[in-house]
């Protein structure tokens, strides 16, 4: 691999693992457009890892005030009724969260052998841009802007976590369909956001950790290294960009350009996959 594919791949992971737009899709995609082999398991792993870093920076003042809560309401800390009120919601949130996560973790492990077929296919990961597609354009026309609810139940927590677990395949996008799930939930939008992005730093971490642990033995070049960190890094800025635009669109309510973009990034792997099949 070399600087310029990192550089592109990074930029590709960072930038589409938080936009509604699927990561997995453009990793199959845009290597298979020009003409590159697939990026190896740990360039997969330092670029997630590099994502994950985005949203932990961004969103650090939340991991605090979560880990200071559940810390005080665990122990009984806390030193007013005001502090006591935040750690029981902090508590309550980090339960919400870890709700979430169960449907992934229930449904994943069966679907392995289904979804690493479907890896290897861009007809299918364009099939599953549009089901992206369909889903940003109807949460789109559900949500209710700023007058949604700001405090998410464990039924939000569950239908999120349900989109989270059909989002395993490469082509639906994690947060398009988690964002879509809170807002056509009825959350308002930043609460639909900042919660599905939270849910998102334990699976982004865990996967990358996994895979990781995998690949823990595989001896790498110092070119390599230096490529892997580089993807990283730039992962890493793209990864905060992106999550600065999530939170513009669906604050203005402009998901359906993303939708648009799903729609056509979709027919136009579905109508090459076709081509290549039955015309060349």
């Amino acid at each position: 691999m070399s600087a310029l594919q990192a550089i592109v791949l990074g930029a590709v992971q960072g930038l589409t693992e938080l936009l509604p737009v699927s990561s997995s899709a453009h990793l199959v995609l845009v290597p298979a457009l020009l003409g590159w082999e697939e990026p190896p398991i740990p360039f997969a792993v330092a670029v997630h890892v590099g994502t994950a870093l985005a949203l932990c920076v961004y969103f650090r003042r939340d991991l605090g005030a979560l880990v200071v809560g559940l810390l005080r309401w665990a122990f009984r800390r806390s030193a007013s009724e005001e502090q006591a009120r935040e750690s029981r919601e902090s508590a309550r949130l980090v339960g919400l969260l870890l709700l979430a996560t169960v449907p992934a973790a229930v449904i994943g492990p069966p679907l392995e052998d289904v979804v690493g077929s479907v890896i290897a296919s861009p007809a299918a990961v364009g099939a599953f841009l549009l089901v992206t597609a369909a889903i940003l354009f109807v949460s789109g026309r559900l949500s209710r802007g700023e007058a949604g609810r700001r405090a998410a139940t464990w039924k939000d927590a569950l239908g999120i976590g349900l989109a989270q677990a059909v989002a395993l395949f490469p082509g639906v996008s994690r947060s398009g369909s988690t964002i879509g799930a809170g807002l056509a939930l009825g959350l308002e939008s930043a609460t639909a956001v900042r919660f599905a992005f939270l849910m998102s730093i334990p699976v982004i971490l865990g996967g990358g950790v996994l895979e990781g642990v995998r690949v823990a033995r595989t001896a790498l070049l110092p070119g390599e290294l230096l490529n892997y960190l580089l993807g990283a890094s730039v992962a890493c800025a793209c990864g905060w960009l992106s999550i600065v635009l999530v939170f513009g669109a669906v604050r203005r309510g402009k998901l359906g350009w993303y939708a648009l973009y799903c729609a056509l990034v979709g027919l136009a792997a579905l109508t090459a996959s076709l081509i290549k099949a039955y015309v060349l």
